[in-house]
């Protein structure tokens, strides 16, 4: 399917395939924006279940004898599921949409207000992952920005309708994280939508993992980025301060590395990037040291003995921001143990926020793949003097 094809919203009948967490997950997203007709697994046990008293239950085997639009796949298997409904149950493979495709679907629904009669109104969230960090949602924002343009749409970032990781439990409707560390993309507010008329809602399915500049164009985020994402003076002010404590010469001859430990790499979690060893970063730096001119290396890690790691490596040729760092996070989110750490989940925000900032000033880059560094390249532009951005695939 196009993503770039607009669909009125409940006018598309669809059967949910996959009955477990991420259904429940999913749920209010759906039923903004589709008409769930029915549910569907292959464990037989699931007609029973709480979700098929508020759908009807369909086996696999039942499924030829509906009529629907779409098969949406829920679950984190789409596309062993995707192959075993095509060649098991004979669906036809373009009536079967994965979590990523129906999540890049655009809706269009109609607002109980009269305000803007004759324009959209495009409100960019993501109801689903609940769990992303800041910089998936500045990918996800600024990726969608050009929709909003093409549309000449007034674009609305919504990060206080639905549970994220930096809005406190008794904030969640009330307080809009976004607004904790940048401006408002319009002078439209979360609260003024429903008395808007025509509302689109946004896409939840960003597609950095792999391959990520073969599928966008760094130079149309960049420009979207410089044009309407910025950050609050406050902010802005902090990061400055600490780039001079950290880095008072600039970023000229600056190696910004980033290494993504703890939770991604203990997870390992499907569809998410794989990640490098520290060996093979750190062999990495010392094969382009001396090639690339380089004089000092901004590390940009979560994790507290990677960090530990490149010092003893590296000596003083390390530097670092001041945020907060794990040295076990016992198989969980990061998200999942804000609460047990001194400060705030906004601070969180704003330290994480902090050290992409740093690195995407930097005129050399070595990273993983994940959605500080690659926002790091967006926000840089393509002019760097050297990148290497390490793609593994997926775990």
């Amino acid at each position: 399917m196009n993503n770039r094809e607009i669909y009125q919203a409940q006018t598309l009948n669809i059967v949910v395939y996959g009955m477990g967490n991420s259904f429940l997950e999913s749920e209010g997203y759906l039923l903004e924006r589709v008409n769930i007709i029915g549910c569907s697994d292959s464990d037989e046990g699931r007609r029973e279940s709480d979700l098929a008293k508020r759908y009807p239950f369909y086996s696999p085997q039942e499924l030829a004898q509906i009529f629907y639009d779409y098969i949406f796949v829920v679950s984190i298997y789409d596309d062993e599921i995707r192959d075993r409904l095509i060649q098991a149950y004979e669906v036809q493979p373009a009536r079967i949409l994965t979590r990523e495709e129906w999540g890049r679907l655009v809706f269009v629904k109609q607002g109980a207000g009269i305000r803007y009669p004759d324009q959209y109104v495009y409100v960019i969230s993501k109801p689903i992952r609940v769990k992303s960090g800041l910089f998936s949602y500045v990918f996800t924002v600024a990726d969608q920005l050009r929709y909003a343009e093409d549309m000449q749409a007034i674009p609305v970032v919504d990060m206080r309708s639905f549970p994220n990781i930096y809005l406190d439990q008794d904030k969640v409707g009330r307080e809009n994280a976004w607004e904790y560390y940048f401006e408002p993309l319009s002078n439209l507010s979360v609260e003024e939508i429903a008395d808007c008329k025509n509302i689109l809602l946004g896409y939840d399915a960003p597609e950095y993992k792999t391959n990520y500049t073969e599928k966008y164009d760094i130079a149309r985020l960049h420009r979207a980025y410089r044009k309407w994402i910025h950050m609050k003076p406050e902010v802005l002010e902090d990061i400055n301060r600490e780039c001079n404590e950290i880095l008072p010469c600039g970023f000229e001859k600056v190696l910004g590395v980033l290494y993504r430990g703890t939770d991604m790499v203990s997870l390992k979690l499907k569809n998410h990037p794989a990640q490098p060893t520290l060996d093979e970063i750190c062999e990495l730096i010392e094969r382009y040291w001396e090639e690339w001119e380089c004089e000092m290396i901004y590390l940009c890690t979560e994790d507290a003995a990677a960090l530990e790691v490149f010092k003893k490596r590296f000596g003083e040729k390390i530097v670092y921001s001041s945020q907060l760092r794990f040295a076990n996070t016992a198989n969980r989110w990061l998200g999942e143990i804000f609460d047990e750490v001194q400060g705030t989940r906004r601070d969180r925000g704003a330290e994480y926020l902090k050290t992409i900032e740093i690195l995407s000033r930097c005129d050399h880059m070595i990273a993983s793949v994940c959605s500080g560094s690659v926002c790091a390249h967006v926000m840089h532009g393509d002019d760097y003097k050297h990148l290497l951005m390490i793609d593994k695939g997926q775990y």
